[in-house]
């Protein structure tokens, strides 16, 4: 019986670490839980995305401009790790909520932003510059 208990005791702390890596912001598991939702678990995140995809679409360069710095606020403030690695300057760990509405003044590396939102499983196909979407 002593020998059962134990094996259920490891068996549920295997399993509460394995769902602690996964709530960690800068787990690999985000990008491939089949529970990870952008627009849910990182809606900086989704915005990041959303705005670097009508960026890339639009034709006027000042909104291009604004798309792309709107962009870079999403991804300093977001939850995934790759989506902050994508801008400069990097933002603080410690303030990542305020990150987004800070003075600071980040630009995005377009690449890198859309390499992750890619890993993350975002639809580019779904985003319209005629719909706002």
């Amino acid at each position: 019986m002593d020998r059962t208990r134990r094996l259920a005791t490891l068996t549920v702390a295997a399993a509460l670490g394995l769902t602690l890596a996964a709530c960690g912001s800068d787990s690999d598991l985000e990008s491939t839980s089949s529970s990870f939702d952008l627009t849910r678990d990182d809606p900086l995140g989704f915005t990041a995305c959303r705005d670097l995809e009508l960026a890339q679409q639009s034709e006027d360069p000042d909104d291009r401009a604004d798309l792309l710095d709107s962009a870079a606020r999403a991804a300093a403030g977001s939850q995934t790790g790759a989506f902050r690695e994508s801008v400069s300057p990097q933002p603080d760990p410690e303030r990542l909520e305020t990150a987004g509405a800070s003075d600071i003044d980040y630009t995005v590396d377009e690449d890198a932003l859309r390499t992750a939102c890619e890993e993350v499983g975002f639809d580019f196909d779904l985003v319209d510059a005629d719909t706002d979407e």
